[in-house]
C-alpha cells in the first residue's frame, strides 16, 4: 500500500511538473504580449507615435509616422494610410477600400499580414487599400470615409465590423482624445462595471496577471479555469462587454446611424457597399454572440449594404490558430489569410470597375 500511494505520489509531482512547464512553453499558443510595463510602455509609446489629435474624431493617424515592434514596422505612408508607400492613383485597376478598425489596420502582425495585403494578393488586378484606424467605431469609421477615403474614390468598400464596435476603445484615444472624450469613456468602464463586474474581460485581466507573475502557472490555469465555469454558470448566461452593449439603446441607434450615413455616401458615390461581421474567434460550437450578427445584419441590409457573415462557413472548422491568446478579436497571420481566402470570391469589384483619380492621371491625393 505504501509502494503504491508514493507512486502516486511521484506520479502526481511528475504530472504536475509536465503540466507547469507544457503551460510555460510547448504548448502556449501566440500571445499578444506579456501585458507587463514593458509591454505597456511599448504600446502607449505606438497610439503616441502613430496618432494625433483631432478634434472631430479624437484622433487620427499621423502621416509618415512609424514604430518597430515585435512584429514589424508599424507606420503610417505619408497620407496616414498603412500602406508600405505613397497611394498614387491607378485609373486601369478596380479599387476597393477596406474601412475598420484593428482589424484592418492589423494590429499584431506586419502590414503583408494584414487583411487587406491577404485580400490584394487574392485579387489580381484588383488594387485594395487600407483605411483601418487602431480603436474606431462604426460612427468614426463613417466620418473617416467623408474625410479620407472619398478621395480616393474606390470603385467598391468593404467595411469590417469589430464585435466591440459598439464600445468606446482606449488606446489612442486615452492619449490624444481630450478630457471630454475620456470622460465619457470612463464614463462607459463604470457603467459596465455596474451592469456585470464580473465578465469575461476582467477574467481574462486576472488571467494575465496571473501568468505575468511568478507563480505557479497550474495554479493560474486552476484558477482561469474555475473562473470560465463561473461565468458560464451565471443565471443569465455568459456575459461580456459586447452583449453588453446591445443592452445600450444610444449605441445601438448611434450604430444605425451612422451605417445609413455611410451607405447614403457610398450610394451618391456609385461605391458598391459591402458589410462584413467579423465573427469572435472562440467557442464556435456554443457561439453567444448570434444576438450582436442579428443586429448588425439588420441595421447593415437597411442602410443598404450587402452583409456578409462568415462564420456558419467557419463553424465546420476551428479558429485554433486564427487568434492570439487572451484575444478573441485580432487574427493572426494565419487567421487574416483564412479570412481573406474566405472574402475574395464575394467582394470582388464588379467586372469592367475602373476608378478614376482624384485629380489629373496618376496623381496621389494630399495628405490629411
Amino acid at each position: 500500500m505504501r509502494r503504491r500511494l508514493l507512486a502516486l505520489g511521484v506520479g502526481l509531482v511528475a504530472a504536475l511538473a509536465l503540466a507547469e512547464f507544457l503551460l510555460g512553453g510547448p504548448l502556449r499558443p501566440p500571445v499578444v504580449g506579456d501585458r507587463d510595463e514593458a509591454w505597456q510602455r511599448r504600446t502607449t509609446e505606438l497610439h503616441t507615435r502613430l496618432y494625433m489629435p483631432d478634434a472631430e474624431l479624437g484622433y487620427a493617424p499621423r502621416p509618415s509616422s512609424q514604430l518597430e515592434m515585435d512584429y514589424g514596422l508599424a507606420a503610417h505612408n505619408g497620407q496616414g494610410l498603412r500602406e508600405p508607400a505613397e497611394i498614387v492613383l491607378d485609373t486601369e485597376r478596380p479599387r476597393l477600400a477596406v474601412l475598420g478598425d484593428s482589424l484592418v489596420w492589423g494590429e499584431l502582425v506586419a502590414e503583408e499580414d494584414s487583411l487587406p495585403s491577404q485580400l490584394e494578393r487574392r485579387l489580381e488586378g484588383v488594387e485594395v487599400l487600407n483605411f483601418g484606424v487602431s480603436g474606431y467605431d462604426t460612427v468614426q469609421e463613417a466620418a473617416w470615409y467623408r474625410r479620407r477615403v472619398r478621395d480616393f474614390q474606390p470603385d467598391a468598400l468593404l467595411l469590417v465590423f469589430c464585435l466591440n464596435d459598439l464600445l468606446t476603445m482606449s488606446g489612442p484615444l486615452q492619449i490624444h482624445g481630450g478630457p471630454e472624450r475620456r470622460s465619457a469613456y470612463e464614463a462607459e468602464r463604470s457603467w459596465l462595471d455596474e451592469q456585470a463586474p464580473f465578465r469575461n474581460e476582467t477574467v481574462s485581466q486576472r488571467w494575465f496577471e496571473a501568468r505575468s507573475g511568478k507563480g505557479s502557472q497550474v495554479r493560474a490555469a486552476l484558477a482561469h479555469a474555475w473562473s470560465w465555469h463561473r461565468l458560464f454558470s451565471l443565471p443569465g448566461g455568459y456575459v461580456d462587454e459586447p452583449l453588453l452593449s446591445l443592452q445600450d439603446p444610444e449605441r445601438v441607434a448611434a450604430l444605425g446611424a451612422a451605417l445609413r450615413q455611410l451607405g447614403a455616401d457610398l450610394d451618391q458615390d456609385g461605391v458598391r457597399a459591402t458589410l462584413l461581421i467579423s465573427p469572435g474567434l472562440y467557442w464556435w460550437h456554443r457561439y453567444p454572440w448570434g444576438p450582436l450578427h442579428e443586429l448588425v445584419t439588420e441595421a447593415g441590409e437597411a442602410a443598404d449594404f450587402e452583409v456578409l457573415d462568415p462564420l456558419p462557413d467557419l463553424k465546420q472548422g476551428s479558429p485554433r490558430g486564427w487568434r492570439f491568446e487572451g484575444d478573441n478579436l485580432h487574427y493572426t497571420s494565419q487567421g487574416t489569410a483564412a479570412m481573406a481566402e474566405w472574402l475574395a470570391p464575394r467582394v470582388r469589384p464588379p467586372a469592367g470597375a475602373a476608378s478614376g483619380p482624384a485629380g489629373p492621371s496618376g496623381s496621389a491625393p494630399p495628405a490629411p
